[in-house]
C-alpha cells in the first residue's frame, strides 16, 4: 500500500457517502468513503484485510495505533491514482455506472483488479470490451489485453474482427505487454484464415469453367486441371491479392474495383461482354456468405 505526499481532498459523489465505514487514498491524495462489505464482497484481498482480529490481539493494538484514522474511519493507502480508483470502484459500487474513455483506462482496471482479485471486475470489464467500440476500431490491441488478462471470450471475439484489418497491425502498449505465444497464436489464425479466402475464391470460379470461349484466353486453375476464364482467373487474384493485403471487411464491393481492369479487357470480347458482368456479379454475392461459412471452421487456439 502505498502513502501519499499529495495534498488531501475528498472524492465527489457517490464516493463521499456519510454512511460509509472505511477510507481508500488514492496515491495522488484523493480519499473515497466507501463500503467495507462491498469491498468485502467484491475482492478477497479486501475481505482478508477486515476479517482481521482487532480487539484481543496486542500485535493488532500496537499496529492500530499507528493507522491513520479520518472522521472515525481507518484510512487504507491505496497504489491507484484517483483515476484509476474511480474507474475501479464504478465496477464494484451498485448505483454506478462503469465506463473507460480509453483502452489504456481499461487495462489499468484489469491490472488493478487482478492485483485485488477481483473477479467480478474483470467479467465486467470483458463484457464492457466486447461491446465496446475498441473492439471494431483496435481489434489487436483489445486481443492482446484479453490474452494478457486471460478473458477467452473477448480475445476471441476480438481475433475475428482483426481479419478487417492489415496482417501487420499497429504496435500498442497492449501488444506490448501481451504473450508472445498468444501473438504468433494470433498470425497462425489469420493465415488459416486467409488460406480459406483463397480456396473459396478459387472454387467459385471454378463453378463457371464450363463457360467456353474461343476468342478469350484461358488460364489452368491450381485446384485441378480444369481451365477457365484468363480474365476470371485474374479478377479472383487481384481481389484475393487485395484482401491478403488489407483484410477482409466483410463487404466485398469494397475491393471489388481492384478487378475492374482486368474485366474490362472481358468486354472487349463479342462472346464474353453479355456474360462477363453477370458471372462476375454473382461472384461476388456468394464470396461473402462463403468465406464466412469457412473461417467459422478456423479455430484459434487459445491457452492461457
Amino acid at each position: 500500500m502505498a502513502t501519499s505526499p499529495h495534498r488531501i481532498t475528498d472524492a465527489p459523489e457517490p464516493y463521499n457517502s456519510p454512511k460509509s465505514d472505511i477510507i481508500l487514498r488514492s496515491s495522488d491524495g484523493v480519499d473515497f468513503r466507501f463500503f467495507k462489505l462491498l469491498l468485502s464482497l467484491a475482492s478477497p484481498f479486501f475481505s482478508g484485510m477486515f476479517d482481521l482480529p482487532v480487539a484481543k490481539d496486542p500485535a493488532w493494538e500496537a499496529s492500530s495505533s499507528e493507522m491513520e484514522m479520518k472522521d472515525g474511519m481507518v484510512v487504507v493507502a491505496v497504489d491507484e491514482n484517483s483515476q484509476v480508483l474511480t474507474a475501479l470502484l464504478g465496477f464494484v459500487h451498485p448505483w454506478k455506472v462503469p465506463t473507460f474513455e480509453t483502452l489504456e483506462s481499461s487495462r489499468v482496471i484489469l491490472q488493478a483488479a487482478d492485483k485485488y482479485g477481483m473477479d467480478d471486475v474483470t467479467e465486467a470489464v470483458e463484457e464492457a470490451l466486447i461491446t465496446s467500440k475498441f473492439l471494431d476500431r483496435r481489434p489487436s490491441a483489445v486481443y492482446a489485453l484479453a490474452c494478457t488478462y486471460k478473458l477467452e471470450k473477448a480475445a476471441r471475439a476480438a481475433a475475428k474482427l482483426t481479419l478487417q484489418h492489415p496482417m501487420l497491425f499497429p504496435f500498442s502498449p497492449e501488444v506490448d505487454h501481451a504473450p508472445a505465444a498468444a501473438l504468433y497464436r494470433l498470425f497462425a489464425y489469420r493465415q488459416a484464415c486467409m488460406k480459406k479466402v483463397v480456396e473459396v475464391t478459387h472454387i467459385l470460379a471454378l463453378r463457371d469453367a464450363y463457360v467456353a470461349c474461343k476468342a478469350c484466353p484461358t488460364a489452368t486453375t491450381l485446384l485441378s486441371s480444369v481451365s477457365v476464364y484468363q480474365w476470371l482467373w485474374d479478377s479472383v487474384h487481384h481481389l484475393t491479392s487485395r484482401i491478403q493485403e488489407v483484410g477482409f471487411g466483410g463487404d466485398v464491393m469494397q475491393h471489388v474495383t481492384v478487378s475492374w481492369p482486368v474485366l474490362a479487357n472481358a468486354m472487349q470480347c463479342p462472346t464474353c461482354k453479355t456474360k462477363a458482368m453477370e458471372i462476375f456479379s454473382r461472384f461476388v454475392q456468394e464470396v461473402k456468405r462463403d468465406i464466412e461459412l469457412e473461417i467459422r471452421k478456423v479455430a484459434l487456439e487459445i491457452k492461457f
